[in-house]
C-alpha cells in the first residue's frame, strides 16, 4: 500500500491556514457483519463475532476508512448512543446467506450478514459518520437482507426518515442525498418500528452502506486497450490492434477534445510525446503498444468497467513512455488514479509525475492496488505530464508495464496549495 498526504494535511502540518473547500468525489463502502465473513476489495468492515454488544463501546469502530480506490479518507464510523443504554438487543447477527440473485450493488459477503437491532418497538441506535468535510454534502445508501420474516426498519438522517424491509430483499436500498456534514459529522438513527399491517418479527437488519461526497469537478475516464474491446459509458478509448507495438510515436492514437464522464466535450487533449528506448528487444521498434490480453478481473473491484480493466497498453522491456494531458485549467488541481490488470506475471508498473513515483502490481490485481496522485497542479500552460515504466527488480518476471485505465478528477474550489505552486503532493512509495 502507499501512504498519501492531502493538500490540507501538508499545509496544516506546516502551520499554514487553509479555509474549508469542497473535496474531490470519493466513495466509501461499509460491511456491517460477522468477523468470519469480511468483505475484501476496499470495503471497510465493521465486523465482530456474532453476538450482542454489552455496551456501545463494543461496536467495532471504524477510523480513517479507505475509499473504493484504496486511498485513506480520514472518515470514521461509530456507534454513539443507543436506547436502552445496556445494548443487549444490538449486535452482529448470526445469519450468513447472500441474496440470490444479488442485485444490491454490494458484494455477496457484505449483503449476506448484518448488524441487528432487536425489539421492543422504539429501540433506537445512533451511529455517527465523523471527520467529514463540512464544505461537502454527502449521499448515503443503506441496504439489508435476511431470509427470515422481518418488519421494516427505519433510518433517519438529517430529520428525514425512510423505511426498508430486509426480508428477501435482493436490491432495495434507502438513499439520502445532499446531506450536510455540520461540524464534520452526520448522525444516522436506526430504529425498530411496528407495521400494523404485518405480524413479522420487528428486528432491524442492517448489512451494508455506501457513502459518497457529492462535490466533484469535471472527471475523465480512459480505457487503454484493444480496438475490439472498447468501453462505452463516456470513456475515452486509446485503442489499437491487439498485440501490436507502435512503430513511431505518431502511431499512438492521440485524443483531442476529450469527453468527460457526463459525455460533455472538453478542450482537454491526450497524447504520447516520447519513448526513451526506441529499440526495445522483443517489443518492436518502440516498446509500447496494445496488449493482446482481454480478461477482466474477477471480482472486478477496480471501479472501472470490465472492458476497461480487461486489456491494456504495455510499455516493454525497460522502455519509458511519456504522456501529456493538455488544455487543463491552470487554476485547478486534479486527482489522478492509474490501474492495470493481467493474469500473467509482471513487475510493478510505475507512474511518475513531477519526480514523484507511485506504482501498482498488475498481476491478478482485482482493484486493491492503484497508483494515485492527489492535488496535482498543471503548469501555467495547462499541462500535466507523466511517465509510465516497468520496475526492473531482480527475478524472472517479464519486464513489462501494463496500464489499463485512468481516472482524472478536477478538484473543485482547491485550497491554496495550488496557488503556492506545490504541484504534485507527497506520495511515499513502498520499496
Amino acid at each position: 500500500m502507499t501512504l498519501r498526504y492531502s493538500t490540507l494535511a501538508l499545509l496544516t502540518a506546516a502551520g499554514l491556514g487553509v479555509s474549508a473547500a469542497a473535496s474531490a468525489q470519493q466513495t466509501v463502502l461499509i460491511d456491517l457483519g460477522r468477523d468470519d465473513n469480511p468483505t475484501a476489495g476496499n470495503y471497510n468492515n465493521a465486523a465482530a463475532a456474532a453476538a450482542n454488544f454489552d455496551t456501545v463501546a463494543d461496536f467495532p469502530t471504524l477510523a480513517n476508512m479507505v475509499n473504493t480506490a484504496g486511498g485513506n479518507t480520514g472518515w470514521g464510523l461509530d456507534l454513539v448512543d443507543a436506547i436502552p443504554q445496556t445494548v443487549t438487543g444490538l449486535g452482529i447477527a448470526g445469519f450468513n446467506t447472500a441474496p440470490a440473485p444479488n442485485d444490491s450493488t454490494f458484494l455477496n459477503s457484505a449483503a449476506a450478514d448484518s448488524l441487528f437491532l432487536a425489539p421492543p418497538i422504539g429501540n433506537v441506535a445512533t451511529f455517527q459518520l465523523s471527520d467529514l468535510n463540512p464544505a461537502d454534502t454527502y449521499s448515503l445508501s443503506m441496504y439489508g437482507f435476511i431470509t427470515a420474516g422481518r418488519e421494516p426498519m427505519q433510518f433517519t438522517v438529517g430529520g428525514t426518515s425512510l423505511q426498508l424491509d430486509p426480508q428477501d430483499n435482493t436490491f432495495m436500498t434507502v438513499d439520502f442525498s445532499g446531506v450536510a456534514a455540520a461540524g464534520g459529522t452526520i448522525d444516522i438513527d436506526l430504529e425498530v418500528i411496528d407495521d400494523p399491517g404485518t405480524t413479522e418479527f420487528a428486528q432491524a437488519q442492517w448489512g451494508a452502506m455506501r457513502v459518497t461526497n457529492d462535490n466533484t469537478g469535471q472527471q475523465f475516464l480512459f480505457d487503454f486497450g484493444r480496438d475490439d474491446n472498447q468501453s462505452g459509458s463516456n470513456y475515452n478509448n486509446i485503442a489499437g490492434p491487439s498485440g501490436v507495438s507502435f512503430a513511431e510515436v505518431s502511431d499512438f492514437p492521440s485524443l483531442t477534445d476529450l469527453i468527460d464522464s457526463t459525455g460533455a466535450a472538453s478542450s482537454v487533449d491526450f497524447a504520447l510525446t516520447g519513448v526513451s528506448d526506441p529499440i526495445s528487444a522483443g517489443g518492436g521498434p518502440i516498446g509500447t503498444g496494445i496488449a493482446g490480453f482481454n480478461t477482466a478481473p474477477s471480482p472486478n473491484d477496480s471501479g472501472f468497467d470490465d472492458s476497461a480493466a480487461a486489456d491494456s497498453l504495455f510499455v516493454n522491456r525497460g522502455a519509458e513512455a511519456f504522456f501529456e494531458l493538455t488544455g487543463l485549467d491552470p487554476s485547478k488541481v486534479y486527482d489522478l488514479e492509474f490501474y492495470g490488470f493481467i493474469t500473467a506475471g509482471r513487475p510493478e508498473t510505475l507512474i511518475t509525475i513531477d519526480g514523484v513515483t507511485d506504482g501498482f502490481l498488475p498481476t491478478n490485481n482485482t482493484g486493491s492496488d492503484k497508483a494515485a496522485f492527489l492535488g496535482v497542479a498543471p503548469d501555467a500552460s495547462g499541462v500535466i505530464a507523466f511517465k509510465v515504466a516497468a520496475d526492473v527488480p531482480p527475478g524472472t518476471e517479464f519486464r513489462q508495464a501494463q496500464l489499463g485505465a485512468i481516472k482524472i478528477t478536477e478538484v473543485p474550489e482547491p485550497a491554496s496549495a495550488a496557488l503556492l505552486g506545490l504541484g504534485v503532493l507527497a506520495v511515499l512509495r513502498r520499496r
